[in-house]
Order: C-alpha cells, then structure tokens, then sequence
C-alpha cells in the first residue's frame, strides 16, 4: 500500500462554521464545532459521508449513505463533551472499547462501562488521502498514548477508510505495548445501527 499524503489536524482550526479542508472530484471534508463544544470532521463521497469526532475516542457519530441514516436514534442530537464514560454522551454510529477493561463493572471491579477508549482524547489525528491496488481513498486516524506508572503504557491507533463509490467503511485498530512487561488488553468495535419496527 502507498503512504497517503497526510493532513493533520489541530483543535484550533475547528470552528461553529463548517469549512472545506481538502476536496477532490470524489471526496470531501469538512471541519466544524458542534454546539456541545466538540470537534467533528464531515467526509463525504459520491455515496454519502461519516462524521467522526477525531479528539474524542474517534467515535463515528453519523453515517448516512445512499440517501439513509444508519445511526441509532438518541436524546442526544450532537454528542456532548464525555469526561469519564461513553453514557454521557450516548448516540454514535460506532465506538472504539477497552482497552484496560470491558463491558459492565460489578463490585469487585469499578472500572467505567467500556472503560476509556470511548472517550479517549487523541493526541494525534490526521486525514490520510491517498490510492493504493483497491483504488481511491480518504482516510481518518489518530493516535491515544495511555500511561499509568507501574501499570501500562499503550499506543492506539484506530483508522476509517472510505474509498470512490464505496458505501462500506474500513475499519482497522493497532495497539502497541510501550511497556516491558505483557500486556493484557480487550478490545471491541461497538456498532449501533437503528431500530426498525415494521408492524403488519
């Protein structure tokens, strides 16, 4: 695969008025500030888009392809500004879980439900345009350095790639263990597709 040219991306470019980062024939982005505060990026193609939130736990917010929102229905119109767990801010498309812990807490362990990825604030996150054996493509990734003394040191990586004409996101996760000790990690990609009830 071809190194993509690559934009990153900085809090400080991203305002309340959408503005075009980069477009071509086939693709467009778009930043912009959500009312609630939070940073959100808009990529589109011939098909429809993704709006992912590249600071907070790279969650894909909403997508819509072919004319159809494939998120789940919410109270939450715009996605709030999580400080501990995904549940304050519960209405994405997709979500990153893990990696320290997993699903619910019980007595013995009172780790937040699905621990801190949900809400993970990157230190990196670019745009990746670029065209490899599969054709075109855009791409979003980032980067969450988690250290805690004594206990681990991780880098996560995730990526969401939309290619021309394509109504399929690929996802992929990379996860590097900065500690010299093992590393014992979970890890889960959350869809959330809406609900339909047809009532015959």
């Amino acid at each position: 695969m071809e190194n993509p040219t690559r934009i990153h991306l900085c809090r400080a470019a991203f305002t309340c008025v959408k503005r075009v980062l980069a477009e071509s024939a086939e693709f467009q982005a778009e930043t912009f500030r959500y009312s609630t505060g939070v940073e959100a990026l808009k990529v589109s193609n011939s098909r429809g888009s993704f709006t992912i939130l590249p600071f907070m736990g790279q969650m894909i917010w909403r997508c819509d392809f072919d004319g159809r929102e494939l998120t789940m229905k919410s109270i939450h119109e715009e996605p709030e500004l999580c400080k501990t767990c995904f549940t304050e801010s519960y209405g994405c498309f997709l979500m990153h879980c893990g990696l320290t812990a997993m699903g619910n807490p019980t007595s013995e362990d009172t780790h937040v439900g699905h621990a801190e990825l949900p809400v993970a604030s990157s230190q990196e996150a670019w745009i990746g345009i670029g065209c490899d054996a599969a054709g075109d493509y855009i791409e979003v990734g980032g980067r969450f350095i988690n250290r805690m003394c004594f206990t681990h040191d991780y880098a996560f990586s995730p990526l969401v790639r939309l290619r021309a004409g394509s109504a399929k996101l690929e996802i992929e996760v990379s996860i590097s263990n900065r500690k010299d000790i093992p590393f014992e990690y979970y890890y889960l990609c959350h869809l959330n597709h809406p609900f339909q009830i047809i009532f015959q």
